[in-house]
């Protein structure tokens, strides 16, 4: 994702490699529906107990194509219904939008409780492409998704605070330095595997085992959080846990293996694991962004490939394209 700052104010762009998916769409979120001068300052917004928040995405599709978005949004990071450009409260929302065309679209979150709060909305591209194909598998790596945060204060308070966060305390395994991935997430079938999981073969109403791999760069730590999806719905990191998000701080160079499973759903067809690189939680956008080069992590996410699980009843367990 780029950053470009003009009079017309501050756009915040998601970019693919043309010779890839040749692709790139701008997101921002703004208190009404007019483009203004964006700050860092624009990304804390406010609003009084027992009110509902109320504020306007704004999206660029700057493709030649016609492009569908799936819009889902994460309060405190956790899923929630919200209304969306008047089509009431749901999870999901469809946007459609024309080559070259921009909007704006109002959305409500539901009264939240006094305190400081973080929403992030997240746009999804092609989310009715369940090809199994591994180019486009592999074109959705950290791609064909963007997202834009703020900061929320509810109440009176004069700064976000960020509220106490408990870290991951379950099973892990160290990958050592010498681990490819470097400042990011790899989702496999072993634990510190180097290959992509692209898809598998799935039995339906099983448990499906894989791995979150993160890792933090050597120069410097970082603090995540990391957020499973299955179709586009968030779901808890293994089944014996009710956590549906996990909390992690790295320290400078650590590269660990997150061991996950997954119900597979009982329909029939290929459906969609995706898991979500949420950096710095909690912590003032404003602060981030004025102090990028301290931190080294950028306000923004980025998703796992879209790892197709492709039920049928009648196949053997365990098949899996991993490259």
């Amino acid at each position: 994702m780029s950053i470009n700052q003009s009079d017309n104010g501050t756009t915040y762009s998601t970019t693919y490699d043309k010779n890839r998916v040749m692709e790139s769409f701008g997101v921002s979120i703004y208190p009404g529906p007019v483009k203004q001068k964006e700050t860092t300052r624009t990304a804390l917004m406010r609003t009084g107990p027992d009110n509902s928040f109320e504020a306007y995405l704004w999206v660029n599709n700057q493709m030649t194509k016609n492009s569908d978005f799936l819009i889902i949004g994460l309060l405190d990071y956790q899923q929630i219904p919200f209304e969306f450009n008047n089509s009431g409260k749901n999870i999901h929302h469809v946007i459609h939008m024309a080559p070259f065309e921009e909007a704006f679209y109002r959305f409500r979150l539901p009264p939240m409780p006094d305190g400081s709060h973080d929403f992030e909305l997240f746009l999804i591209m092609k989310p009715d492409e369940h090809t199994l194909n591994n180019s486009f598998r592999f074109s959705t790596d950290q791609a064909l998704l963007g997202s834009r945060r703020v900061n929320i204060i509810v109440g009176n308070a004069t700064e976000f605070s960020a509220p106490r966060i408990t870290t991951y305390n379950g099973p892990t395994w160290s990958c050592g330095s010498d681990y490819v991935l470097n400042d990011g997430l790899l989702v496999t079938t072993k634990p510190c595997d180097n290959r992509a999981l692209l898809s598998s073969n799935v039995t339906p109403d099983k448990l499906y085992d894989y791995s979150i791999n993160i890792a933090a760069d050597s120069k410097y730590p970082i603090s995540v959080a990391i957020v499973p999806l299955l179709d586009y719905y968030q779901v808890p990191l293994t089944k014996n846990m009710n956590e549906n998000v996990a909390f992690f701080n790295l320290s400078a160079g650590e590269k660990i293996s997150v061991p996950a499973n997954i119900g597979i759903p009982h329909d029939t067809g290929v459906h969609e694991l995706m898991v979500l690189w949420i950096p710095r939680p909690y912590y003032s956008i404003d602060d981030d962004t004025q102090n990028a080069r301290q931190y080294h992590q950028w306000p923004w996410s980025e998703p796992s490939i879209r790892v197709g699980l492709n039920v049928k009843s009648d196949l053997q367990e365990g098949s899996s394209d991993s490259l």
